[in-house]
């Protein structure tokens, strides 16, 4: 645990236990979902949910919210929910439902009373929707992927769905984009960014989830050349601006946040380049405008920037492992960003901080 203020350490557990394993069924726990890894039987075409009991009421007073997108509606990673149940009976949490899935690192998203799943099975990268209490199969919808990760770390998708009222959109890792509608999966619009913008998958395959901001959709797409940060038209996929030169995409998600009485985009980039280049990318949502660079990666090859920007009032906390460290930048009033401090002890790789009462 780092103060966000100094960087002093306050606390820290640097215990580290690697495993390698499939993470291939979903569970809903009296309410929070879970996924773990355990042997199943899957035949594509075929869902089979599994109710284990009814939910019970929430507990009086409690108040819930969706997740929509990765790291929360408040893109911190922080739960707003309070008076929760916080005492368990014998037996408790209870398991609700769980059903059998393919391959995948993303995260579900839960939005009203629907949740969506995002894995593969064979050849086609799955969506797949669901009643959040009961479990039940509502629809499914496929999008054709040849993806082998050529480290052999699985070749699900990465990037979780992100879901906007009426739209879901999911982003597969090779690139393809495509927004459905949530009442029953039809596909909206879609586009391959790979061969638009000619931005080949990363290392692991493209793993940053995209980003709603009021009418846009902004999305990491990592160009060698250029860009680094494109928004399209959420309603129709139309290219609004692009932004960024030189630097891949990385597996870190842009992250929006007022800064001084400013709304900008906070983007850390950073993937399959020789020499390894990277860095904080802020813009300005309306027009895409760059308002601040820091550069920022490791000195490796096979490195990526892939935990997301941390926002605290008006300073910016950005990590990365392969020995770089974190650094925590200080808003200027004048614009523009200074190093306020930095450390080697803190070196995130894919997981992104969360702040706590002043602390990291």
């Amino acid at each position: 645990m780092f103060n966000r203020i100094d960087g002093t350490i306050a606390r820290i557990s640097m215990q580290a236990d690697f495993r390698r394993f499939s993470l291939n069924r979903l569970f809903l726990i009296a309410g929070v979902v879970s996924i773990v890894a355990v042997p199943h039987a899957y035949a594509d075409g075929m869902v089979s949910v599994k109710n284990h009991a009814a939910p019970r009421e929430l507990a009086a007073g409690a108040r819930t919210e969706d997740w929509a997108a990765f790291l929360g509606p408040a893109h911190n990673g922080v739960s707003r929910e309070t008076h929760l149940r916080k005492t368990f009976g014998e037996g408790e949490p209870r398991l609700l439902w769980s059903v059998a899935r393919g391959a995948s690192y993303a995260a579900p998203a839960v939005a009203g009373d629907r949740l969506f799943h995002f894995h593969r099975e064979g050849e086609h990268d799955l969506l797949d929707c669901h009643h959040r209490e009961t479990g039940a199969h509502i629809w499914r919808q496929r999008i054709s992927t040849g993806y082998t990760d050529r480290f052999n770390f699985g070749d699900g998708p990465r990037a979780s769905p992100v879901v906007d009222g009426e739209r879901v959109y999911v982003f597969n890792p090779e690139g393809k984009l495509q927004c459905l509608a949530t009442a029953d999966g039809k596909v909206l619009w879609s586009q391959d960014t790979a061969e638009k913008f000619d931005a080949r998958p990363d290392f692991f395959g493209v793993g940053s989830t995209p980003l709603v901001l009021d009418d846009r959709l902004i999305v990491q797409v990592g160009a060698p050349v250029r860009p680094s940060l494109v928004a399209l038209n959420k309603l129709t996929g139309e290219l609004l601006w692009q932004a960024g030169q030189d630097w891949r995409a990385g597996y870190a998600s842009p992250i929006p946040a007022n800064m001084r009485g400013e709304m900008r985009v906070f983007a850390l980039l950073g993937g399959d380049s020789d020499p390894p280049v990277g860095g904080l990318l802020v813009v300005d949502p309306a027009g895409g405008r760059v308002t601040f660079e820091f550069p920022f990666r490791s000195r490796r090859y096979e490195s990526v920037n892939a935990s997301s920007p941390v926002i605290a009032d008006d300073r910016v906390f950005i990590s990365s492992s392969y020995g770089t460290g974190g650094v925590a930048l200080q808003a200027l009033a004048g614009g523009g960003f200074e190093v306020a401090w930095k450390t080697r002890d803190l070196g995130c790789h894919f997981a992104t901080p969360i702040v706590r009462e002043g602390y990291l």
